[in-house]
């Protein structure tokens, strides 16, 4: 989940660095509520901040709550597989 998490990051740091540089030393928070707007598609950026957030939250071990599912961790996987995808076609588009 970390690692998974980690893949996101570098992705939007790449991809910051190569749009609109200053924007990857920001806040993931703050790059996160960005993205959306950059890429034109609002509703994928809310659903990167959801996958970013769900990482953050599981990489953090709570011996009160339950692991995630392999569902859940599959498709959080999928989302950074298409942030990773996304970013990387719109930074060799410019």
């Amino acid at each position: 989940m970390l690692l998974a998490r980690q893949s996101l990051e570098v992705a939007l740091k790449t991809y910051w660095t190569a749009v609109a540089p200053g924007t990857e030393e920001c806040s993931a928070r703050a790059q996160l509520l960005c993205l959306g707007p950059f890429l034109g598609d609002d509703e994928f950026g809310r659903r990167v901040h959801h996958v970013w957030a769900a990482l953050s939250r599981a990489a953090h071990f709570n011996p009160n709550e339950l692991p995630p599912t392999r569902e859940e961790l599959d498709a959080w996987l999928a989302g950074v597989q298409e942030v990773v995808a996304r970013t990387e076609r719109a930074r060799k588009g410019r």
